[in-house]
């Protein structure tokens, strides 16, 4: 479906550009570059984001290694009943996926940012009030 007129676009380019001007208000100054400024960028997000990506990995590879194409989240599942099992797969992808994103990225990444000491010099237009 074409879109019409551009006005969702621009929707969520300025959705897009509004998160990423106040994404790195504070930070932890010894893990950021550029601390201080406008730009500053914590290194630690993109550590991060990269053990997302090795667990995410992971899982995905020993998917393709067993010889079932079982996961090693999913393993077990045969025991439910067969009506179940779908179910109980989906549910250990989607448990696994919150969990880990929870504890890898989430909280470490808000913990850091919350107890950071380099405030991001923002413009007038992006300071809250």
């Amino acid at each position: 479906m074409p879109i019409s007129d551009n006005s969702d676009v621009r929707a969520l380019v300025s959705l897009g550009d509004v998160s990423a001007q106040v994404g790195f208000q504070t930070a932890t100054m010894a893990l950021t570059l550029f601390a201080g400024s406008t730009y500053q960028f914590p290194v630690y997000e993109s550590l991060f984001t990269a053990s997302l990506g090795v667990a995410f990995s992971y899982v995905r590879l020993t998917a393709l290694e067993s010889p079932d194409g079982v996961s090693c989240i999913e393993r077990g599942f045969e025991r439910w009943r067969p009506s179940l099992q779908g179910p109980v797969r989906l549910l250990a992808v989607v448990g696994f996926s919150a969990v880990t994103l929870i504890m890898i990225y989430h909280l470490p990444f808000n913990w850091l940012g919350v107890n950071g000491h380099s405030m991001a010099d923002l413009m007038s237009y992006q300071r809250p009030g």
